[in-house]
């Protein structure tokens, strides 16, 4: 038995370019962490970086914050917090998620946060298909089991022939509109 490797420097480098770049990584790169913190509090040059009382806290120690200009990072002495750009941007603005903190952040300053790249979504109509089948037969298989379960045996009470059929056809369709209730519920959907 053979078994080949693949060099991973043959393998496709991943795009880096602006565009894919997250709106996290462009935040960084686009706004420094000083000019967000005066903003929102008075800077002074001390030592190696700048330093003034806490945007977050707003406190009146003058050096209780300390922002460094060559890092791209920030320091709360009083609370002992710190990070970057955004980090700072999510204490100042309440946001709970980094990632629309950066997206805010962005259009604050100016800039347009980056888009998704066309392939993805080329990708997600590809996808479509594929997600309503897979879809169409979990809903398929709950109506099964709900009718089993719940109609069948009132079925075999009834002794025509004809009118156990007909009652067959209502059923099922009760038991799939059922079953799509169902998984629209699960999925969050609601009715």
């Amino acid at each position: 038995m053979t078994y080949s490797i693949t060099a991973t420097h043959n393998l496709p480098r991943k795009d880096t370019s602006r565009s894919v770049l997250s709106a996290i990584e462009e935040a960084k790169a686009k706004i420094p962490v000083e000019e967000l913190a005066g903003k929102h509090t008075e800077l002074h040059r001390s030592g190696d970086g700048l330093r003034g009382p806490c945007p977050v806290h707003k406190g009146d120690n003058p050096t209780a914050f300390k922002a460094d200009p060559d890092k791209g990072l920030w320091h709360c002495f009083r609370c002992g917090g710190g990070g970057d750009v955004v980090t700072l941007y999510q204490l100042l603005e309440g946001h709970e998620d980094a990632k629309t903190a950066a997206a805010f952040l962005l259009l604050e300053f100016g800039h347009e946060p980056p888009q998704r790249p066309q392939a993805w979504f080329e990708k997600g109509r590809r996808q479509r298909p594929v997600r309503d089948s897979l879809e169409e037969a979990r809903i398929g298989f709950l109506t099964r089991r709900l009718h089993r379960w719940f109609f069948e045996p009132m079925l075999l009470t009834i002794g025509d022939r004809e009118e156990r059929e007909d009652e067959l056809r209502r059923t099922w369709a009760d038991a799939e509109q059922m079953a799509r209730l169902m998984y629209a519920s699960r999925r969050g959907e609601g009715a």
